[in-house]
């Protein structure tokens, strides 16, 4: 028998800062296992994610307009999602 999720994310999508790096790859990696959409933010271009936003995290300016941006491009997927944000 199979083990059940460690996490149920189906229909949820998810922002992983450090997306690139060992540790946010790997939540990245468990995420998208769960049945997360996952959109991986990082300095270096993150792989194995849905979305790769290439930035600053600490730049809220950047932050903002990248979210946004794609927000408007998937509204009406977007809508009916909730977010996880790690």
């Amino acid at each position: 028998m199979a083990s059940p999720a460690l996490l149920d994310a189906r229909g949820k999508s998810a922002l992983v800062t450090g997306a690139a790096g060992g540790i946010g790859s790997a939540v990245c990696d468990l995420l998208r296992a769960c049945g997360a959409s996952v959109a991986g933010l990082d300095r270096v271009t993150p792989s194995a994610v849905d979305l790769a936003l290439t930035g600053d995290a600490a730049d809220a300016d950047f932050v903002r307009s990248a979210v946004t941006e794609r927000s408007e491009e998937h509204t009406s997927e977007l809508q009916s999602r909730q977010y996880l944000v790690c």
